[in-house]
């Protein structure tokens, strides 16, 4: 069956079929200065990329150098070099290339350097290369340390199309990834805005009255003990479950489905109906709070109405509140640096972590009023569902370059 040489999806204007060519044909082939991350300082004369950088800080595009040294180069990178690892540990690591959109940039000893030697866009071919990663993969070398030589990259071949259209397609992923950059900015300034509000808005060690203050509260918070807070602290079931577990049938909540103040279920396990029955007395109920108990200890959640009545299997249960209490400002109080170095303190084990429902019951976290709590907790919650909003755009724009990458290469 004969190769096809026509992307699905193309610019308008675009008809001609697309060529095989080997890189050697489009690009001579270097190797990059012998440096190491302790050669970089932070105001050198030199603009640097050691090879691991490629990995940590740039993706098909590099518009912008941060690391610099005083070494002197004889090589120097130019725009529109494409820049490769040559060794890492794993082949997947060597399969990444990045286009180089600014000059004279002092490259490491373990970055292969493509130059080109003809019209060519190295951004198009840059996004070639990434697409078909498998290709790369062919040539790794290597056991402990995988390598990859430039004599085996200049034998593979690449379908391209006209320099106007290969511009394009270019700056068109460019534009995606800025897009998706922007984006992941967002997200970072948002995570970093409640990781900031979480140590403000709750007293740090040793005070009872937080630094920023909602408007129209004031005086001492009270420190209470979650006995005084909750009628029951107790394990949920703790044992062997697995003879129970169906392909489809009662949701069954697990310590990894509790992480970082949030219930998710990116992995699923179900129970049938008489082991879930069983566990009646046991069934949490909305705004009961489950905290982790054995290995990432003390990572907390609320129930929400989705999951009442669901059984749950090594967590810890705060349930039949005593007095009025909101369960997201607890939940977030759990989630600040304070309250997290108070529960590393009654945790035990070296290698597995655990902590004990015993302890938690005498475990104190600080109150203020109902109504104080209700809007500290709706504060927290409208940020965190600014953040799954954020992820979720996120993950669009990149499900969305992925489904472009498929269609309009070929």
């Amino acid at each position: 069956m004969e190769k096809q040489k026509c992307p699905e999806v193309r610019f308008k204007g675009f008809t001609l079929e697309w060529e095989e060519f080997k890189l050697e044909n489009m690009f001579t082939f270097y190797r990059g200065e012998s440096f190491s991350k302790s050669d970089i300082v932070k105001d050198g004369n030199f603009k640097c990329i050691h090879y691991g950088e490629l990995f940590t800080k740039y993706n098909s595009v590099i518009d912008e150098v941060l690391s610099s040294t005083n070494l002197k180069g004889l090589n120097f990178g130019r725009i529109g070099d494409i820049l490769m690892p040559s060794s890492d540990v794993t082949p997947d690591g060597l399969a990444k290339a990045s286009c180089l959109k600014v000059d004279n940039v002092l490259l490491g000893g373990d970055i292969n350097i493509l130059r080109p030697v003809s019209l060519i866009s190295s951004v198009f071919i840059s996004y070639q290369i990434n697409h078909s990663k498998e290709k790369i993969l062919k040539c790794v070398t290597g056991t402990t340390v995988k390598h990859v030589y430039n004599k085996d990259l200049k034998e593979l071949g690449y379908l391209i199309t006209t320099f106007k259209e290969q511009t394009q397609i270019g700056n068109f992923f460019q534009n995606l990834d800025q897009s998706i950059a922007l984006q992941e900015k967002k997200l970072s300034q948002t995570q970093n805005l409640k990781k900031a509000m979480l140590e403000k808005m709750f007293p740090k060690a040793g005070s009872t009255q937080p630094e920023i203050r909602l408007k129209g509260f004031s005086g001492d918070w009270a420190l209470q003990p979650l006995e005084n807070i909750f009628g029951k602290i107790r394990n949920a079931f703790v044992g062997t479950a697995t003879p129970y577990y169906v392909k489809s049938g009662r949701f069954y909540l697990e310590s990894n489905n509790v992480k970082d103040g949030k219930i998710n279920r990116k992995s699923e396990i179900f129970i049938n109906d008489y082991f879930y029955y069983k566990q009646q007395d046991k069934w949490l109920k909305t705004n009961d709070i489950v905290m982790v108990q054995s290995g990432h200890v003390g990572h907390a959640a609320v129930i929400t109405e989705e999951l009442n009545n669901s059984a749950a299997h090594a967590l810890i249960m705060f349930t039949d509140y005593k007095v009025d209490a909101d369960p997201h400002f607890i939940n977030y109080q759990i989630q600040t640096d304070n309250a997290k170095n108070e529960i590393d303190k009654i945790t035990t084990g070296n290698t597995i972590k655990h902590i004990l429902s015993s302890d938690m019951k005498k475990f104190s976290l600080l109150f203020p009023c109902v109504k104080e709590q209700e809007k500290i907790g709706h504060f927290f919650k409208q940020l965190d569902e600014t953040l799954a909003l954020q992820h979720q755009q996120l993950q669009t724009l990149k499900n969305l370059k992925q489904a472009f990458l498929e269609k309009m290469f070929v």
